[in-house]
């Protein structure tokens, strides 16, 4: 079988060959509007697309148009470490880890009671388990929040969903996979 480093890597490559990333993605987002879970939510947690990742930031329309709260992640150290914070405004995040666009860190943190957590994934599989990044930040914080229980939403192109992913033993399968 494929090590994961060794699918991570076939993976970045067979996105980056995908044709109409942005349509997917406004497809995606369209889907997960209709989730039940997202029209009930009190807040969204999403991430800053790196290159080629689906596109979320449509989302903060919503939450600005439903009195929502929405929420970035802000990697507070290279250990793992993350927490995510309330942002106002895109014009507020900065480059920080990885090249990822972050809330500063003086921002407060805000609990994920109540939130749906979009997760960012290089696959997913059948079952909902999702190939990330492989630095953990995602798997630390739902372990660290699982008594609160938030929703989690897995999103990704149709292209990178497969039948079966490699897996650990703190890997969690995603609530909801959504895919464009």
């Amino acid at each position: 079988m494929t090590t994961k480093k060794e699918l991570r890597a076939l993976c970045r490559a067979k996105r980056s060959n995908i044709e109409n990333k942005e349509e997917k993605s406004r497809a995606i987002v369209a889907r997960a509007l209709e989730l039940p879970e997202v029209k009930a939510a009190d807040a969204l947690f999403i991430f800053y697309p790196l290159k080629d990742e689906v596109n979320l930031l449509p989302l903060t329309d919503y939450a600005k148009k439903t009195g929502k709260k929405i929420a970035f992640p802000l990697c507070t150290d290279k250990d793992g470490s993350m927490r995510f914070c309330e942002v106002h405004s895109l014009d507020g995040l900065t480059e920080g880890y990885f090249g990822l666009r972050e809330p500063s860190k003086d921002t407060p943190e805000i609990l994920p009671r109540g939130a749906v957590i979009f997760l960012p994934a290089l696959a997913i599989d059948k079952n909902g388990y999702r190939l990330g990044y492989g630095k953990g930040y995602y798997d630390r914080y739902l372990a660290k929040y699982a008594k609160l229980k938030p929703y989690t939403v897995g999103v990704i192109y149709k292209e990178l969903i497969f039948d079966e992913l490699p897996l650990d033993e703190y890997d969690l399968p995603c609530d909801m996979v959504v895919c464009g």
